[in-house]
């Protein structure tokens, strides 16, 4: 039964809900919840580690922004050289580098939802076993 216990504290929830998966930042992170003395649910503690990782996402996603605008001038300006009388053949090579950090940036900001969400529930499953 979920309810008071002979003190007043809510012991069974407080066991049932130790470990919540929260919503943060469009990705699941498992938090520890704190409660007080009576068993009521505070406001979760977000590690550190949680709030770099927001951090660092955004910045990964501001430089992959940048970065598609200098991959853009740079094909425009690769273009305009190619369309010379005599072109600069070597100018062509120029849009590889900004396209292989799009790349690069691209399949990170792909893949890292679903791997928050792996671990996220492989953290919850733990916690559910080491009880």
């Amino acid at each position: 039964m979920i309810g008071p216990d002979l003190d007043g504290s809510l012991g069974l929830f407080r066991q049932a809900v130790a470990f919540p998966v929260l919503e943060f930042g469009g990705f699941l992170a498992a938090v520890n919840a704190n409660f007080d003395r009576s068993g009521r649910l505070l406001e979760p503690d977000l590690p550190s580690l949680q709030e770099a990782l927001v951090k660092w996402n955004k910045r990964l996603r501001q430089m992959h922004r940048w970065t598609a605008i200098v991959f853009t001038a740079t094909v425009i300006a690769t273009f305009i050289a190619l369309a010379q009388r005599e072109p600069v053949v070597w100018l062509s090579y120029v849009p590889l580098l900004p396209l292989a950090l799009l790349l690069l940036t691209g399949l990170y900001l792909f893949a890292a939802p679903y791997a928050l969400k792996r671990r996220a529930r492989r953290m919850a499953a733990d916690v559910m076993i080491d009880r």
